[in-house]
């Protein structure tokens, strides 16, 4: 338990107050990105045009990310996180009232696609900042040897949101959708009062000191990662709901659902891999992110020959399970690489490239759809395994100086 520790004073509720933020914030992002591919569909909007929905505003974390990594060191991790909870409550609201049946008619559907793409850029610009605002607290908080923990329970914290979006997404359909993002405004409202009262600011202080250049030689294959982790994770709650109807037969209302109760069961055993094993295997960062990315890669291969729904959902607890132990490990690995002065610029850059990916995901997803239903697992799977071969290589190579090196 010791190596867990952290390192300064943190209060119980200022651990409370940031996990349920995250998971709040998870939920909503999770409970927009499996249900709009259906309500496009309903909304009569082109499915690349829903691509672009999901995939342009993400495009904006490129520019945004860093510059709010950036303000975590200049204003603090606390005010940042408070603006971009705010931003999400106000834009879940808006787009509620803009597909309420009551204003639906008053837009054409260009003037449609064109309001829903600036709520969701708007949205992205604004609330970029919590994840890289939210790493740097965990960096701040923990020991190195506690880090892949540390960085475990931030993940487990977003996989805990994605369930209880995912549960809204099945238990709402795409019947009572209104209900559902309004319902998540105001649960954002509460937890943005919530970080307001409780939550007390890590970051270190001001200091003269200048850091040192980030060393990028060492840092661009696990940003790699991210972006590619996160690019998978972005293609398949998108096409998962279109596989459904498309290869299973499923109608619209019965594949949000379905859809909802697939990426539940992922994101509740990535939790528990997150929460519970990673602890309890106790492996390095880099054995981590080994066998993370091995796991997920097989996942992806079975997922992409399934013949039923009910496989594809056993496979992708599979992707679960290799998430749960791939993110940790690489999250923690880019945090002990650079010095404590600099948390926020590597979280602000690791944020970037998650928006490249969370960009990139859906529209590669899309375009591949379009050849062939199984082709983005099968791409996906390849991607992969590259990086747990590149991973194991280069652990290999380092196994005397490194301490790193696998540890099984």
């Amino acid at each position: 338990m010791n190596q867990h520790k952290v390192e300064r004073g943190i209060n119980f509720n200022n651990s409370i107050a940031l996990f349920v933020a995250l998971i709040i914030n998870a939920a909503g992002h999770a409970y927009f990105t499996i249900t709009f591919p259906a309500l496009g569909r309903e909304l009569q909007l082109e499915d690349i045009n829903s691509s672009l929905i999901l995939s342009l505003p993400a495009l904006l974390m490129i520019i945004s990310a860093p510059l709010w990594g950036w303000l975590c060191e200049k204003w603090g991790r606390r005010r940042v996180m408070i603006i971009g909870l705010v931003t999400a409550a106000i834009s879940s609201a808006v787009l509620a009232v803009v597909i309420n049946d009551t204003f639906l008619f008053m837009f054409n559907l260009q003037s449609l696609f064109m309001l829903l793409l600036v709520i969701r850029c708007i949205h992205t610009l604004l609330s970029s900042g919590i994840q890289p605002a939210a790493q740097a607290t965990i960096a701040d908080l923990t020991t190195k040897k506690g880090r892949a923990f540390g960085m475990g329970l931030m993940g487990a914290s977003f996989g805990i949101g994605t369930i209880l979006g995912a549960l809204l997404a099945v238990l709402s359909g795409s019947e009572f959708l209104v209900a559902g993002f309004l319902f998540l405004s105001g649960l954002l409202a509460i937890v943005s009062i919530t970080l307001l009262s409780f939550f007390k600011e890590t970051a270190r202080a001001t200091t003269t000191v200048k850091p040192r250049a980030l060393d990028f030689k060492k840092l661009w294959v696990l940003l790699f990662t991210t972006l590619v982790g996160l690019a998978v994770y972005s293609a398949l709650q998108q096409i998962t709901s279109w596989r459904l109807q498309d290869d299973f037969q499923m109608v619209s209302d019965a594949s949000v659902r379905f859809t909802g109760a697939i990426m539940m069961s992922t994101m509740l055993t990535m939790v528990v891999t997150q929460a519970l094993m990673v602890r309890w295997l106790a492996f390095s960062p880099q054995t981590l992110r080994i066998l993370g990315a091995f796991i997920v890669a097989i996942s992806l291969l079975l997922a992409a020959l399934v013949p039923s729904a009910i496989l594809l959902l056993i496979s992708m607890c599979g992707l679960g399970l290799g998430l749960g132990v791939l993110m940790p490990g690489n999250l923690a690995l880019l945090s002990i690489t650079v010095s404590p002065l600099q948390q926020g610029q590597i979280a602000g850059i690791n944020g970037m490239c998650q928006g490249l990916g969370l960009a990139l995901g859906p529209v590669m997803g899309s375009i591949l759809y379009q050849s062939n239903t199984s082709l983005p697992y099968l791409v996906a799977s390849a991607a992969l395994g590259i990086i747990a071969l590149q991973a194991w290589w280069e652990a290999k190579r380092n196994q005397v100086n490194s301490d790193n090196y696998l540890r099984f």
